[in-house]
Protein backbone atom coordinates (compact mmCIF):
# COMPACT_ATOMS: atom_id res chain seq x y z
CA UNK A 1 0.00 0.00 0.00
CA UNK A 2 2.71 2.61 0.58
CA UNK A 3 4.58 1.69 -2.19
CA UNK A 4 1.61 2.18 -4.59
CA UNK A 5 0.66 5.38 -2.94
CA UNK A 6 4.57 6.79 -3.26
CA UNK A 7 3.95 5.99 -6.75
CA UNK A 8 0.55 7.37 -7.27
CA UNK A 9 2.57 10.52 -6.11
CA UNK A 10 5.43 10.80 -8.32
CA UNK A 11 3.50 9.91 -11.24
CA UNK A 12 0.48 12.30 -10.23
CA UNK A 13 1.10 15.42 -13.40
CA UNK A 14 2.10 12.36 -15.64
CA UNK A 15 -1.30 10.71 -14.87
CA UNK A 16 -3.63 14.13 -15.35
CA UNK A 17 -1.90 14.76 -18.36
CA UNK A 18 -2.79 11.77 -19.88
CA UNK A 19 -6.51 11.73 -18.42
CA UNK A 20 -6.91 15.55 -19.04
CA UNK A 21 -6.02 14.91 -23.11
CA UNK A 22 -9.32 14.04 -24.71
CA UNK A 23 -10.83 17.58 -23.89
CA UNK A 24 -9.92 19.07 -27.77
CA UNK A 25 -11.45 15.88 -28.79
CA UNK A 26 -14.91 16.12 -27.33
CA UNK A 27 -15.19 19.67 -26.94
CA UNK A 28 -13.19 21.51 -29.81
CA UNK A 29 -17.39 22.14 -31.16
CA UNK A 30 -17.78 24.30 -28.46
CA UNK A 31 -14.97 26.26 -29.50
CA UNK A 32 -15.94 26.77 -32.99
CA UNK A 33 -16.92 30.44 -33.94
CA UNK A 34 -19.98 31.33 -35.61
CA UNK A 35 -23.79 31.03 -34.35
CA UNK A 36 -24.50 27.45 -35.98
CA UNK A 37 -23.38 25.97 -32.01
CA UNK A 38 -22.66 25.98 -28.81
CA UNK A 39 -19.87 28.53 -28.63
CA UNK A 40 -18.71 29.55 -25.11
CA UNK A 41 -16.31 31.95 -26.45
CA UNK A 42 -17.44 34.65 -27.70
CA UNK A 43 -20.58 36.86 -28.36
CA UNK A 44 -22.08 37.51 -31.99
CA UNK A 45 -25.14 39.42 -33.04
CA UNK A 46 -27.09 35.90 -34.49
CA UNK A 47 -26.57 33.93 -30.74
CA UNK A 48 -29.31 35.88 -29.00
CA UNK A 49 -31.46 33.94 -26.62
CA UNK A 50 -30.92 30.85 -24.74
CA UNK A 51 -28.49 27.58 -25.95
CA UNK A 52 -28.17 24.59 -24.13
CA UNK A 53 -25.77 21.36 -24.31
CA UNK A 54 -25.80 18.12 -22.48
CA UNK A 55 -22.72 15.78 -23.57
CA UNK A 56 -21.85 12.06 -22.27
CA UNK A 57 -18.85 10.54 -23.67
CA UNK A 58 -17.68 6.41 -23.83
CA UNK A 59 -13.94 6.16 -24.22
CA UNK A 60 -11.60 3.66 -24.94
CA UNK A 61 -13.90 0.74 -23.96
CA UNK A 62 -13.31 1.63 -20.13
CA UNK A 63 -16.41 1.05 -18.86
CA UNK A 64 -15.07 2.87 -15.50
CA UNK A 65 -14.51 5.92 -17.55
CA UNK A 66 -16.60 8.52 -17.15
CA UNK A 67 -17.11 11.68 -19.00
CA UNK A 68 -20.04 14.07 -18.71
CA UNK A 69 -20.52 17.79 -19.99
CA UNK A 70 -23.37 20.62 -19.70
CA UNK A 71 -23.00 24.06 -21.10
CA UNK A 72 -25.52 26.79 -20.70
CA UNK A 73 -25.53 30.33 -22.16
CA UNK A 74 -27.78 33.62 -22.97
CA UNK A 75 -27.41 36.94 -24.63
CA UNK A 76 -29.24 39.31 -24.60
CA UNK A 77 -28.29 42.66 -26.46
CA UNK A 78 -24.45 42.91 -26.51
CA UNK A 79 -24.39 40.72 -23.24
CA UNK A 80 -23.33 37.25 -23.37
CA UNK A 81 -23.40 34.88 -19.96
CA UNK A 82 -22.49 31.47 -19.81
CA UNK A 83 -21.39 28.58 -17.64
CA UNK A 84 -20.24 25.08 -18.02
CA UNK A 85 -19.46 22.16 -15.52
CA UNK A 86 -17.54 18.77 -16.54
CA UNK A 87 -17.25 15.55 -15.20
CA UNK A 88 -14.44 13.42 -16.13
CA UNK A 89 -12.63 10.50 -13.97
CA UNK A 90 -12.09 6.92 -13.51
CA UNK A 91 -13.48 5.22 -10.40
CA UNK A 92 -11.15 4.67 -7.56
CA UNK A 93 -8.38 5.98 -9.77
CA UNK A 94 -8.83 9.75 -10.82
CA UNK A 95 -11.48 12.60 -10.88
CA UNK A 96 -11.38 15.61 -12.14
CA UNK A 97 -14.61 18.18 -11.95
CA UNK A 98 -14.64 21.71 -13.42
CA UNK A 99 -17.18 24.62 -13.71
CA UNK A 100 -16.39 27.94 -15.02
CA UNK A 101 -18.91 31.20 -15.35
CA UNK A 102 -18.01 33.57 -18.38
CA UNK A 103 -19.18 37.08 -19.32
CA UNK A 104 -18.51 38.66 -22.60
CA UNK A 105 -19.29 41.90 -24.69
CA UNK A 106 -19.97 42.64 -28.01
CA UNK A 107 -18.55 45.77 -29.61
CA UNK A 108 -20.00 47.02 -33.20
CA UNK A 109 -20.93 43.74 -33.61
CA UNK A 110 -17.37 42.68 -35.46
CA UNK A 111 -15.19 42.43 -31.93
CA UNK A 112 -16.18 40.92 -28.40
CA UNK A 113 -14.32 40.47 -25.35
CA UNK A 114 -14.35 37.68 -21.87
CA UNK A 115 -13.17 36.19 -18.86
CA UNK A 116 -14.58 34.31 -16.74
CA UNK A 117 -13.68 32.34 -13.41
CA UNK A 118 -12.99 28.45 -12.89
CA UNK A 119 -12.60 26.10 -9.70
CA UNK A 120 -11.16 22.77 -10.93
CA UNK A 121 -11.42 19.67 -8.28
CA UNK A 122 -8.77 16.65 -8.29
CA UNK A 123 -9.05 13.60 -6.57
CA UNK A 124 -6.10 10.75 -7.40
CA UNK A 125 -6.35 7.41 -5.87
CA UNK A 126 -9.76 7.56 -4.70
CA UNK A 127 -8.86 10.20 -1.95
CA UNK A 128 -5.40 9.74 -1.61
CA UNK A 129 -4.44 13.15 -2.79
CA UNK A 130 -6.92 16.06 -3.41
CA UNK A 131 -6.38 20.00 -4.78
CA UNK A 132 -8.77 22.58 -6.12
CA UNK A 133 -7.22 24.74 -8.25
CA UNK A 134 -9.05 27.85 -9.69
CA UNK A 135 -8.17 29.26 -12.73
CA UNK A 136 -8.91 32.29 -15.15
CA UNK A 137 -10.07 32.39 -18.61
CA UNK A 138 -9.74 34.81 -21.18
CA UNK A 139 -11.44 35.08 -24.98
CA UNK A 140 -11.56 37.61 -27.58
CA UNK A 141 -13.74 37.25 -30.91
CA UNK A 142 -13.55 39.24 -34.26
CA UNK A 143 -15.94 38.38 -37.56
CA UNK A 144 -15.10 39.81 -40.99
CA UNK A 145 -17.88 39.60 -42.92
CA UNK A 146 -18.92 35.72 -42.79
CA UNK A 147 -15.36 34.40 -41.46
CA UNK A 148 -15.39 34.44 -37.53
CA UNK A 149 -12.42 34.06 -35.16
CA UNK A 150 -11.43 33.36 -31.95
CA UNK A 151 -8.84 33.94 -29.24
CA UNK A 152 -9.08 31.61 -25.75
CA UNK A 153 -6.60 31.50 -23.05
CA UNK A 154 -7.41 29.53 -20.52
CA UNK A 155 -6.37 27.13 -17.29
CA UNK A 156 -4.84 30.56 -15.84
CA UNK A 157 -4.13 29.35 -12.06
CA UNK A 158 -4.71 31.69 -9.51
CA UNK A 159 -2.75 29.26 -7.59
CA UNK A 160 0.21 28.01 -9.62
CA UNK A 161 2.41 26.14 -7.31
CA UNK A 162 0.30 23.12 -8.26
CA UNK A 163 2.18 21.43 -10.80
CA UNK A 164 -1.05 19.29 -11.53
CA UNK A 165 -2.73 22.07 -13.56
CA UNK A 166 0.44 23.01 -15.58
CA UNK A 167 0.84 26.16 -18.13
CA UNK A 168 -1.92 28.28 -19.73
CA UNK A 169 -4.24 26.91 -21.86
CA UNK A 170 -4.43 28.40 -26.24
CA UNK A 171 -7.10 28.33 -28.60
CA UNK A 172 -7.41 29.99 -31.82
CA UNK A 173 -10.15 28.91 -34.03
CA UNK A 174 -11.90 30.13 -37.28
CA UNK A 175 -14.79 29.94 -39.12
CA UNK A 176 -15.94 29.99 -42.88
CA UNK A 177 -19.05 29.35 -43.89
CA UNK A 178 -18.01 28.70 -47.48
CA UNK A 179 -22.08 28.03 -48.85
CA UNK A 180 -24.83 28.41 -46.98
CA UNK A 181 -24.94 24.34 -46.25
CA UNK A 182 -21.35 24.00 -45.81
CA UNK A 183 -18.92 25.91 -43.08
CA UNK A 184 -15.07 24.56 -42.94
CA UNK A 185 -13.43 25.53 -39.57
CA UNK A 186 -10.49 24.84 -37.58
CA UNK A 187 -8.75 24.99 -34.24
CA UNK A 188 -4.93 25.88 -32.80
CA UNK A 189 -4.64 24.15 -29.37
CA UNK A 190 -1.55 24.12 -27.25
CA UNK A 191 -2.08 22.46 -24.09
CA UNK A 192 -0.71 23.07 -20.19
CA UNK A 193 1.85 21.35 -21.24
CA UNK A 194 3.03 22.78 -24.30
CA UNK A 195 1.85 19.93 -26.72
CA UNK A 196 0.32 21.51 -30.36
CA UNK A 197 -2.74 20.08 -31.48
CA UNK A 198 -4.71 20.96 -34.85
CA UNK A 199 -8.29 20.22 -35.73
CA UNK A 200 -10.32 20.62 -39.08
CA UNK A 201 -12.93 20.19 -39.84
CA UNK A 202 -16.38 20.86 -41.76
CA UNK A 203 -20.28 20.85 -41.27
CA UNK A 204 -22.61 19.98 -44.03
CA UNK A 205 -26.57 20.86 -43.61
CA UNK A 206 -28.54 17.90 -46.13
CA UNK A 207 -31.65 20.00 -45.17
CA UNK A 208 -33.38 21.46 -42.39
CA UNK A 209 -33.29 18.40 -40.45
CA UNK A 210 -30.26 16.28 -40.84
CA UNK A 211 -26.65 17.83 -40.21
CA UNK A 212 -23.19 15.81 -41.06
CA UNK A 213 -19.65 17.00 -39.64
CA UNK A 214 -16.09 15.08 -40.05
CA UNK A 215 -12.93 15.94 -39.86
CA UNK A 216 -9.59 15.12 -37.96
CA UNK A 217 -7.21 16.55 -35.27
CA UNK A 218 -3.38 16.12 -35.17
CA UNK A 219 -1.13 14.72 -31.74
CA UNK A 220 -2.25 11.50 -32.13
CA UNK A 221 -4.81 11.43 -35.46
CA UNK A 222 -8.02 11.62 -34.46
CA UNK A 223 -10.55 11.27 -36.83
CA UNK A 224 -14.28 11.80 -36.41
CA UNK A 225 -17.56 11.83 -38.33
CA UNK A 226 -21.19 12.71 -36.61
CA UNK A 227 -24.70 12.86 -37.57
CA UNK A 228 -27.39 15.75 -35.83
CA UNK A 229 -31.32 15.16 -36.00
CA UNK A 230 -32.89 18.66 -36.04
CA UNK A 231 -35.98 18.81 -34.34
CA UNK A 232 -37.50 22.40 -33.59
CA UNK A 233 -34.98 23.70 -31.57
CA UNK A 234 -33.43 20.57 -30.49
CA UNK A 235 -30.50 18.88 -32.00
CA UNK A 236 -29.68 15.49 -31.21
CA UNK A 237 -26.06 14.30 -31.93
CA UNK A 238 -23.93 11.32 -31.94
CA UNK A 239 -19.93 11.79 -32.60
CA UNK A 240 -17.95 8.65 -33.55
CA UNK A 241 -13.37 9.07 -32.69
CA UNK A 242 -11.68 6.78 -34.91
CA UNK A 243 -8.14 7.22 -32.33
CA UNK A 244 -5.02 6.12 -33.65
CA UNK A 245 -3.82 3.13 -31.54
CA UNK A 246 -6.21 3.40 -28.92
CA UNK A 247 -10.05 1.79 -28.85
CA UNK A 248 -12.44 3.93 -30.48
CA UNK A 249 -14.34 6.56 -28.95
CA UNK A 250 -18.25 8.02 -29.22
CA UNK A 251 -20.32 11.08 -28.05
CA UNK A 252 -24.20 11.80 -27.60
CA UNK A 253 -25.41 15.29 -27.63
CA UNK A 254 -28.59 17.25 -27.20
CA UNK A 255 -28.33 20.76 -27.48
CA UNK A 256 -31.25 23.39 -27.46
CA UNK A 257 -30.55 26.32 -29.66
Amino acid sequence: MIRTSILLVLLLPLLAFCLEGPDLMLLGDCYIPGPGGFNLCSAEPQTGGMKLTLQNASLYDIRSLDWNYAGIRYSSGCWTIAGDFRMYGVNSLYESDQYQVMIHYLFVERLSIGAGYGRKELNFGDGLYKTSINILRFSSGFKLDNFSLDLTVDNIALNDDDKAVGDPEYLFSGAWPVYRELTVYSIYYRNPYKHDRFLLGQDLKLNKHLNINAGLISGPEVYFVGLEIVYKGLVFGYTYYDVAGLPDCSKLTLNYR
